[in-house]
């Protein structure tokens, strides 16, 4: 009865770990300007958004990471679903992306004192809202993401050692 208990118990252990790392997994990930990191997970369905404004005391700011305000779900179903007066549009970034971008938007990002009026872009594929083309992802924020993976991490470990001369 009582390994029965166990085995039980290390099912349910290992069906949590497993849903764990597949949420995880497919997490949209941003550039960020939100967080200490480069990088942000935005969940599955998430949205990565770029904010291109001004703070009307005509400081230009770029604003970027993970839409945790829903502003991005709410734009999104208002373009695709609202054919008469839509606020935005779906439109190829300069990067090849697809993102749904909306003019003179109001908003004032969590880490600003002031207002902010300008341009929002939002998307939902992983590095969507680079600031330029083949912008980089810092390696350190990659360094700690493949720490204690697989074989195909433990190469990929190896090839940034090798490109900063660590052997």
């Amino acid at each position: 009865m009582r390994s029965c208990f166990l085995v039980l118990y290390h099912l349910k252990s290992l069906t949590i770990i497993l849903l764990t790392s597949l949420s995880i997994a497919a997490a949209v990930r941003c550039f960020s300007s939100m967080q200490k990191s480069q990088a942000e997970e935005c969940g599955p369905n998430g949205y990565c958004f770029s904010f291109n404004g001004t703070d009307l005391a005509a400081y230009i700011k770029t604003v970027r990471g993970c839409d945790d305000n829903f502003i991005c779900e709410v734009m999104v179903n208002n373009i695709t679903e609202e054919k008469k007066y839509p606020v935005g549009t779906l439109k190829q970034n300069a990067f090849g992306y697809m993102s749904y971008c909306a003019r003179d938007v109001m908003i004032r990002p969590t880490h600003e004192d002031k207002e902010m009026i300008g341009t929002l872009c939002c998307c939902n594929q992983d590095w969507c809202n680079a600031n330029y083309k083949y912008e980089p992802v810092n390696d350190l924020d990659r360094i700690f993401e493949l720490d204690h993976g697989t074989v195909e991490d433990y190469t990929t470990l190896k090839k940034i050692a090798k490109k900063y001369g660590i052997s």
